[in-house]
């Protein structure tokens, strides 16, 4: 008995027997090391001078009975409970108990073992954790993107950010592919969570990816990552920024390209140094060169000295003054031969209106000119 007194007051537990008669509690064992662990000594609680239930936290005390009263009328003989305590010298601390039920031959509960112990330090831990979590939910909320949480195993959807929450409504607690997608009958076979964890389920790189969402038709440029959850599971974490716009704009900025690769006309961009940063094929084409062998380069290589003289010079000279200009330009193949061209340039501008580029189209004349002689 003593090598077993000895193991309980080393262990941190509490140990406490409660003997029930005639519907009250009465201590009838407290380990000795109660007085190390809340300041009381075992004969406080055996004599009666201190219950248990005068020690717990004023606003646990309801809680407490009311649980213990019912697990009992249940008929269970086996339950936990978590409180506060406050100990003798007035500090305020978490335990848990993990109490058992022993009865009678007729079936009637006549005693109750526990063990308690101090589980402050990890109260601690869990609300420092929760307080963390609710800070990254604030942070998430505030963020001008389209965030949300979910189960990679139930694909339960855990979170939503206030944006996304705008978007669908409050859709926590569904499956991601019924509630973030439509027309899915399970798992969709676009979802990337086999990317975000490695064979041992270890969270991998973030995985980015652009999607258009089967539900509300946009697109978004997507950073997906597998992180652990404030239970300490590897949960989905999206965060999903709206580029409609862009890809829009690129849609267009296709269409463009294609008729202007297309074009008969030649046509150029060159920079303030006159550096060509675009050129169809057209342009290079009448010129004897390739596009790629334009690109970057001077546009003093399609004129002559004569040309850059007389026609380049003063026409430039009005695009800079009136932001456009056309008119009758001279230009000069790779193999030296001139011919003549009807040019229209015009001014780019930024949005505080200063020029940022030239952009030119020239249609070789050479045949009109020749009819006309």
């Amino acid at each position: 008995m003593n090598i077993l007194n000895d193991i309980i007051n080393r262990s941190g537990f509490l140990v406490f027997i409660w003997r029930i008669e005639s519907g009250k509690w009465g201590i009838e064992f407290v380990s000795e090391n109660v007085a190390d662990i809340l300041g009381y000594t075992a004969d406080d609680f055996i004599s009666g001078r201190v219950s248990w239930p005068s020690i717990i936290h004023p606003d646990d005390v309801p809680r407490f009975e009311k649980e213990a009263a019912q697990y009992l009328e249940k008929g269970d003989r086996k339950w936990s409970q978590e409180y506060r305590v406050i100990t003798k010298a007035g500090e305020t601390r978490w335990f848990h108990d993990d109490n058992f039920a022993l009865e009678d031959s007729d079936g009637k509960t006549i005693r109750i073992q526990a063990t308690i112990h101090d589980i402050t330090e990890h109260k601690r831990a869990e609300e420092m954790t929760k307080a963390a979590h609710q800070r990254l939910m604030a942070i998430l909320d505030g963020v001008n993107a389209c965030v949300y949480v979910g189960d990679m195993k139930s694909y339960d959807v855990l979170f939503i950010n206030q944006k996304l929450r705008n978007i669908l409504g409050n859709v926590e607690g569904k499956k991601c592919w019924q509630s973030l997608q439509s027309g899915q009958t399970g798992p969709c076979d676009f979802c990337t969570n086999k990317r975000l964890v490695d064979a041992e389920g270890k969270p991998t790189d973030v995985y980015r990816w652009e999607f258009k969402n089967t539900q509300t038709g946009s697109w978004y440029d997507c950073l997906d990552n597998a992180i652990s959850w404030i239970d300490g599971r590897i949960v989905r974490l999206e965060i999903a920024i709206d580029i409609t716009g862009r890809k829009r704009a690129e849609d267009e900025l296709l269409k463009l390209k294609t008729v202007v690769e297309q074009a008969a006309d030649g046509m150029v961009m060159t920079d303030r140094q006159d550096r060509i940063v675009f050129a169809n094929t057209a342009w290079a084409d009448m010129h004897g060169y390739t596009v790629n062998e334009v690109i970057g380069k001077d546009m003093k290589i399609f004129h002559t000295a004569e040309q850059l003289r007389e026609e380049v010079v003063p026409f430039n000279a009005i695009v800079l003054k009136n932001g456009s200009n056309e008119g009758e330009v001279g230009h000069c193949r790779r193999d030296g031969t001139t011919f003549p061209t009807w040019t229209t340039s015009a001014l780019v501008k930024d949005g505080h209106g200063k020029p940022t580029m030239l952009v030119g189209m020239a249609h070789d004349i050479t045949e009109r000119k020749r009819t006309n002689a």
